[in-house]
Parts: structure tokens; sequence; C-alpha cells
């Protein structure tokens, strides 16, 4: 497979190579030179995904964070029905 590097030195890489990695806008990718071989490696990050939580929510959630208790029954209590 073959790409083109353009004028400021950039390639980008064919939709079908990075749909195979999982790579998407704003992913690091590693670039190691061995001699004469340019070798990529995708490297796993968190992504972030921010939402707008509605107020009723966060109230809900009032009180949780805090030193101590119990983890599973704070959840199951949020949890409940």
């Amino acid at each position: 497979m073959f790409v083109q590097l353009n004028a400021k030195g950039q390639l980008t890489l064919p939709k079908a190579v990075r749909m195979q990695l999982g790579l998407q806008p704003g992913d690091i990718v590693e670039l190691e030179v061995r001699g004469e071989e340019v070798i990529l490696r995708p490297r796993v990050s968190t992504r972030i995904v921010v939402r707008t939580v509605p107020a009723r929510e966060v109230r809900r959630l009032e009180g949780l964070v805090a030193l101590g208790g119990d983890a599973m029954e704070d959840t199951e209590r949020v949890h409940e029905p």
C-alpha cells in the first residue's frame, strides 16, 4: 500500500487502515524509525465524552462522593427503581 507525503510532510492513512485499527480523529499514533523503516503504532487512549446532565440527575447523586462507606451499597441505592 502506498500513501503520498503532502507539502506539509503529512500522510493520510487510508480509511480501510483507520477502520481496521479503530483509529478516530484525535487518536495518538506512535512513530518509530528503524533504519530506513517507519513503524506506526496506535496508542490506546481514553476518550472523554462530555454530555449535559439534567439537574435532577445531579441531585440524585448528591452525597455519594465521600470518604469511606460502602460503594456497592451506594451504587445499589442509586439504581433502585
